[in-house]
């Protein structure tokens, strides 16, 4: 869509926009020379991105020969995974670097890419040894408290952490972005994100404090049925106390144990069948068997008595 909009636009022309209720995009035509150091408004009115005055230094020159393609794509909502999921995946986190219990996103989904006019291709823009100042505003915190962006929640027990979509590891990384606090004159209900590259970013909620960390991490439970808990339950067995659970119990035990007793008794009178039928074919063999062996003795006993003869 944003390369669709992308078609006809002149560098130095006001981008065009495209704005919905669920995705805002801009698509605009720039010179390198006047694309670092701007700093670009987001579409709609929803963020922004400060581009540094070295974001072009590590591109060919022939890239940007014709100028650069500058798509900027707001999404209100996530639409890529769900950070929470990543709890369960340890593994990743310790790629991530991080051991951080992970809300769901407190932004929407920021996207930002530079491409070449030139090859219609995107531009690696990646490794920036200044980085760019990505701009995110933040969702409206449904608590109701008064807290100071970018913490949130009952107590401003939550805050908001930079990260971004690594297509790759299929997660929220943080490698090459850190939060940072809104600049002079900036927005401070907004999200601001100091990276190294481009591509998806948004807000992660993560507690904002060590202690409301280990009380997330301290809130997960595990349950287990130890050898202990077993022997009790069968010592001080009540089926009074849980009569439905008891009855649904046994009702199951039933089914499995009478299951069990037919599907035994199918196969025994199978091997049964089995057995008769291996017989009846042995019987027939040894009669058809038999059958030729009278038929031969009476055939020799007959050439027997012509050559008497």
């Amino acid at each position: 869509l944003g390369r669709a909009l992308l078609q006809g636009q002149v560098s130095g022309e006001q981008a065009s926009e495209l704005v919905s209720g669920n995705v805002n995009v801009s698509a605009g035509r720039s010179t390198p020379q006047d694309l670092t150091g701007a700093q670009l408004g987001g579409p709609g009115g929803t963020g922004a991105v400060d581009v540094p005055a070295s974001a072009l230094a590590g591109v060919d020159p022939g890239e940007t020969s014709e100028g650069v393609g500058v798509l900027l794509t707001a999404y209100k909502r996530n639409v890529r995974g769900d950070p929470a999921d990543q709890n369960v995946r340890r593994r990743g986190l310790q790629e991530a670097g991080e051991a951080t219990a992970l809300g769901p996103l407190a932004t929407g989904v920021f996207s930002v890419t530079f491409q070449s006019v030139a090859s219609g291709t995107a531009l690696p823009i990646t490794g920036l040894a200044e980085p760019l100042v990505i701009e995110i505003p933040l969702l409206p915190d449904e608590s109701g408290a008064q807290c100071e962006p970018p913490t949130f929640g009952t107590g401003c027990a939550q805050t908001a952490q930079c990260r971004y979509w690594d297509e790759v590891l299929g997660m929220w990384a943080t490698e090459g972005c850190t939060t940072i606090d809104a600049p002079a004159g900036r927005d401070p209900s907004s999200l601001y994100c100091a990276c190294t590259h481009l591509t998806e970013f948004g807000g992660v909620s993560v507690p904002s404090s060590a202690e409301e960390l280990e009380a997330e991490v301290k809130s997960t439970k595990v349950n287990t049925f130890t050898a202990d808990e077993f022997a009790a339950t069968i010592v001080d067995f009540n089926f009074e106390e849980n009569v439905y659970i008891y009855s649904l119990v046994f009702a199951m035990a039933g089914a499995n144990l009478l299951s069990l007793l037919l599907f035994c008794g199918k196969d025994w009178w199978d091997a049964k069948q089995r057995a008769k039928a291996i017989e009846v074919v042995e019987e027939t063999k040894s009669q058809q068997r038999m059958a030729a062996v009278q038929s031969l003795e009476e055939r020799l006993d007959a050439w027997d008595d012509a050559l008497k003869r």
